[in-house]
């Protein structure tokens, strides 16, 4: 709905996002840091878990690496949209505005990032469910029940904004090269609304990540299977380009 109702209304979100974003992390990472009981050095970075058994444990670590890339992508984003059109045909001083703000955000969020994944090793009793930290670890850790559901929300909230952008560059995107004619049935997909927004692109987006999150009902590993090739195909693109 905020991607229908168009880009005013998922600006007026950027900066209570922001301001969550930033006073969220401290407000989960402090706990994390000093509340719970922690590992050693060589637990953390020791042992390499080979649940698929690959042929070494080198392959192993390749392949779950997948996942973690995905976590990169959208770092370019300003290049491929902006709420009302495509940022690099609108910002002036492109050749500089866009790569300093690329720069600039990998930096804040790769040392944010950085920063919580290595709390978050180090934290004894993460590995409950993989790197996914549940309530329950949470309120052990601080032994608040009501901390321990505001650390939780705070995940949501940002969680569920980001799909927001998301999906926001998915349809830009798909629009963008149904204008260029590089999409099957484009003459239906490059039209706007009134409002100028490319309606039709956001519901195919929309519908088409609903479909794919219903896989992982029925198999993770299938789930997980098909992030990796988007991975692995979003990474060759660069590699072409």
């Amino acid at each position: 709905m905020a991607n229908l109702i168009g880009g005013k209304c998922l600006q007026s979100l950027e900066t209570p996002t922001f301001v969550i974003h930033i006073l969220g992390f401290f407000r989960i990472l402090v706990p994390l840091a000093y509340m719970s009981s922690h590992k050693s050095t060589s637990e953390v970075f020791g042992p390499i878990q080979n649940s698929g058994d690959f042929a070494s444990d080198g392959l192993a670590w390749f392949v779950g690496m997948a996942s973690s890339i995905n976590l990169f992508a959208g770092g370019d984003a300003a290049i491929h949209f902006d709420f009302d059109g495509p940022i690099a045909e609108e910002v002036e001083n492109t050749a500089v505005a866009l790569p300093q703000a690329l720069i600039l955000s990998l930096i804040v969020d790769g040392c944010l990032g950085l920063g919580m994944l290595l709390v978050t090793l180090y934290s004894r009793g993460t590995e409950m469910n993989g790197l996914w930290v549940s309530t329950k670890y949470f309120h052990r850790v601080t032994g608040s029940f009501p901390g321990a559901v505001a650390i939780t929300y705070i995940c949501t909230i940002l969680v569920a904004r980001s799909t927001f952008a998301v999906l926001a560059a998915a349809s830009r995107q798909f629009w963008s090269l149904a204008r260029d004619s590089g999409m099957p049935g484009w003459r239906s997909w490059e039209r706007i609304s009134s409002r100028k927004l490319p309606t039709r692109a956001i519901l195919l987006a929309s519908l088409v990540a609903r479909l794919i999150s219903l896989i992982d009902l029925g198999s993770t590993a299938a789930h997980l299977a098909l992030t990796s090739t988007a991975v692995t195909s979003w990474n060759m693109s660069y590699l072409i380009v």
